[in-house]
């Protein structure tokens, strides 16, 4: 090949090179142009009045029974919590807001009703419920309405504090068994949770334990020691039985039950030589 051609290719490359180097640089300028922010778009980006997720209404609890039917649903929007509860398949209707707080010294949660003037309760606890068509929930509930008891299980659909505290607080820590003062080959145990407060209790040669209900304590000065006295509601299929007392002062502790039907009353000693507040029960 000649310099003359040789020197032509050259300066035709050279050429070719700048005025694709140039329009690659006219190109980012418009793509730079056209992605410059928009200050109507930042400010709608920024603005806190837009924001659709806090100002939703969100799904908090819901629980449901049979027989006879009703239904609680409690939705939470910004930090205030909604319920509406139904009686006989929607034929009476509540609503309003409620608030949610653990009862003092229990294993059980409720939502007060700010707006029901009847008084009506919704207590929970966090254990395994079953529910009529055989589905598992992690919440049994217990409404009162009207001096009548209404049964069913829940769950809650966002994470909180107080589930989490029930969890604990429903766990058997220790078992006292005692002995009937008039029979003592009678037995029962009642098993209690870390803070002391009765959860369950057992009659030896019953298949099931029962459910206590805490009501109220009572501290008394005097003495070598001070005498603790609790209360609790016996509960049995949804019914209020009886009550219990329970009396701890020093190493002695005692049951007392009156039995709600005709207000008998019958006492029971702890038996020391039989594992006293061990982690298992005597039976």
């Amino acid at each position: 090949m000649s310099l003359k051609k040789t020197y032509l290719v050259k300066e035709l490359t050279k050429a070719a090179v700048i005025i694709l180097f140039t329009s690659m640089l006219s190109s980012c300028k418009e793509n730079l142009n056209n992605t410059k922010p928009d200050n109507n778009t930042q400010k709608q980006e920024t603005n806190p009045n837009i924001s659709i997720k806090n100002n939703q209404e969100q799904l908090f609890f819901q629980a449901q029974g049979n027989e006879p039917g009703w239904q609680l649903t409690i939705n939470k929007k910004s930090d205030v919590l909604n319920y509406i509860l139904e009686f006989d398949h929607k034929e009476i209707q509540k609503q309003g807001i409620t608030d949610l707080k653990r009862l003092d010294n229990s294993n059980y949660g409720i939502f007060e009703l700010l707006n029901e003037k009847n008084k009506t309760e919704v207590k929970f606890k966090k254990e395994e419920c079953l529910d009529m068509a055989g589905n598992t929930h992690k919440i049994s509930v217990i409404v009162k309405h009207n001096g009548k008891l209404y049964l069913g299980c829940g769950d809650f659909l966002v994470n909180t504090t107080i589930e989490n505290e029930l969890k604990s607080s429903n766990e058997i820590d220790h078992y006292i068994c005692y002995s009937n003062d008039n029979r003592k080959e009678k037995k029962i145990w009642v098993g209690f949770n870390k803070n002391d407060i009765a959860l369950k209790i057992k009659y030896e040669g019953q298949e099931e334990s029962m459910e206590l209900e805490y009501l109220k304590n009572e501290y008394q000065e005097g003495g070598t020691h001070p005498t603790i006295r609790t209360y609790y509601n016996e509960i049995y299929g949804g019914q209020v039985n009886g009550v219990y007392k329970t009396i701890h002062s020093g190493n002695w502790d005692y049951v007392e039950y009156t039995r709600g039907k005709d207000n008998k009353v019958f006492k029971f000693t702890i038996e020391h030589k039989l594992n006293p507040y061990g982690s298992k029960p005597c039976f």
